[in-house]
């Protein structure tokens, strides 16, 4: 899985974040973030999409693409682990 991640990071030049069990971000440079906070509720449609978002709000005010893209996607796993706390 990182080594796909990272195929298509160096092949458009882009910071990837391949979702699955873990998720994984790179960036050109070689740096990778494996995060493993989250659980198999978000493979419910539309956390991608709330994940984009939440890359997004990051980047209103963490100067570093890479950074907000890494926080965005613990604060977005670790979310889902407060919330099967309640069920």
């Amino acid at each position: 899985m990182i080594k796909s991640a990272f195929d298509y990071t160096n092949r458009y030049n882009v910071i990837t974040v391949l979702k699955s069990a873990s998720t994984v971000t790179t960036l050109q440079n070689g740096d990778a973030y494996i995060n493993t906070s989250g659980n198999n509720g978000m493979s419910t449609g539309g956390s991608g999409d709330v994940l984009t978002g939440m890359i997004t709000a990051m980047l209103s005010y963490i100067n570093d693409p890479f950074e907000a893209a890494c926080m965005a996607v613990f604060a977005h796993g670790m979310a889902a682990d407060e919330l099967v706390k309640t069920y």
